[in-house]
């Protein structure tokens, strides 16, 4: 398939998701994952099979997605810095206090050699560690 044709694969998913048709933007990106697994998209696509879990209140499912992304596509450190705020705040909402602390401190060490300080990641990981800790303790900076 052309590059082209993956493109709108992958504009179309994330048409679907947009609209909430989150069954049927998983089997599309699902289809990005099979069809196109070395695309950096193929990130991005794996980490929204998580967000649709989340979006459907699973939040196993979705640290499981998530996890995946990360441990798949490790190699794309700005494609799944995203998907390690994720996770973080997925196990923050599992109550899963220590991994959740974990995943947002890599969070914020791969924003800092990615996307910057001003990515929105970047506070909520500032603001997940506040909620944990219980004050504000991190500079934002």
């Amino acid at each position: 398939m052309s590059k082209h044709k993956r493109q709108a694969l992958l504009d179309e998913a994330e048409k679907l998701f947009n609209e909430k048709n989150l069954d049927e933007a998983e089997r599309l990106y699902q289809e990005i994952i099979d069809n196109y697994p070395d695309w950096n998209y193929a990130a991005h696509a794996s980490m929204m099979i998580g967000v649709c879990y989340d979006h459907r209140y699973d939040r196993e499912m979705a640290a499981k997605w998530f996890e995946r992304t990360i441990n798949q596509y490790n190699h794309l450190e700005g494609f799944i810095d995203v998907a390690v705020f994720y996770l973080a705040e997925t196990y923050s909402s599992l109550g899963r206090r220590d991994e959740a602390r974990m995943a947002y401190h890599r969070c914020l060490d791969m924003l800092t050699r990615t996307k910057g300080k001003g990515h929105y990641a970047w506070k909520g990981s500032i603001e997940g560690l506040e909620a944990l800790d219980g004050h504000e303790s991190y500079p934002v900076w």
